[in-house]
């Protein structure tokens, strides 16, 4: 029922729950059961209730939790990197990157699964592919920042952000 946010998201968490967290916490339960696995392969559904589900489907926000956490960390990273490619100077970096590390709000989202850090890994992301674009133009990193792009807007709608990359880089001055 909302439109203001796209499908990047639920689509991270299915890929990542069908693909890696599903198979891991099923493989450790069949694993370390303490009953022998034709008993426990009887019934897949019990065993699939047990695991995955659990109590009222806790198991699943935890897990999406997990992934918000690593997209946090990612943001921390990002933000050293942009830094560093804006400023050219490592010390810089570290201090926006300690910044945003320790950051309420940032800390904050990270431990809950809301759209807003993807927004920013994906902001960040773009704006690294947008650093490069044009440091060293290149039909590679043209289609980059359009991936890029194309992700941040697949997360949340914010097309305020494309004029500050727009003012970012001043038009009429030649590159060296």
């Amino acid at each position: 029922t909302r439109y203001d946010y796209p499908a990047l998201i639920p689509l991270i968490h299915a890929i990542l729950y069908v693909f890696l967290f599903i198979p891991i916490f099923l493989i450790k339960s069949i694993i370390f059961s303490q009953e022998d696995l034709p008993t426990r392969a009887k019934n897949l559904v019990e065993l699939w209730q047990q695991v995955v589900i659990q109590n009222q489907q806790t198991q699943v926000l935890y897990w999406g939790r997990y992934i918000t956490a690593v997209f946090g960390v990612g943001v921390v990273f990002l933000v050293y990197q942009v830094v560093k490619n804006s400023f050219s100077d490592y010390r810089i970096s570290l201090v926006a990157a300690f910044l945003t590390a320790v950051n309420f709000r940032q800390v904050l989202n990270s431990h809950l699964g809301l759209p807003d850090i993807y927004n920013a890994f994906f902001l960040l992301l773009s704006f690294m592919f947008i650093i490069r674009l044009y440091k060293k133009p290149s039909t590679l990193a043209y289609l980059l920042v359009g991936l890029g792009l194309g992700l941040y807007f697949s997360v949340k709608y914010q097309p305020y952000v494309l004029p500050a990359f727009i003012l970012r880089f001043p038009t009429g001055k030649k590159r060296r």
